[in-house]
């Protein structure tokens, strides 16, 4: 039993101590068994996954041809940020209401 099922086995146990939850008075159909497995399982496989991505090293060579990785911004990208007419680009501008006299 590897160091990871063993926390898990303390976690489940206090838990269960907790919710005072023991062997004998643990009553599931096997509808409530079934889904039960099928989302430990669930939870497992993307553990899983997780794990094997964590230990993935990306680099520069892995990225697909024709990204900008550099710094600099494109020709495209600063053409449309000036074109921008979003309210967050330009500053509100309030006039005050003179009264007529």
């Amino acid at each position: 039993m590897g160091n990871q099922d063993k926390l898990m086995d303390v976690f489940i146990d206090r838990l269960f101590r907790k919710h005072n939850i023991s062997d004998d008075n643990i009553e599931l159909s096997e509808d409530e068994r079934e889904r039960m497995r099928g989302i430990v399982e669930n939870i497992q496989g993307e553990v899983e996954q997780f794990l094997e991505n964590t230990e993935k090293k990306v680099t520069e060579d892995d990225m697909p041809a024709g990204l900008n990785t550099t710094n600099e911004y494109t020709e495209d990208a600063v053409e449309s940020f000036q074109e921008d007419n979003s309210p967050l680009t330009k500053p509100k501008v309030y006039l005050q209401n003179k009264k007529k006299k």
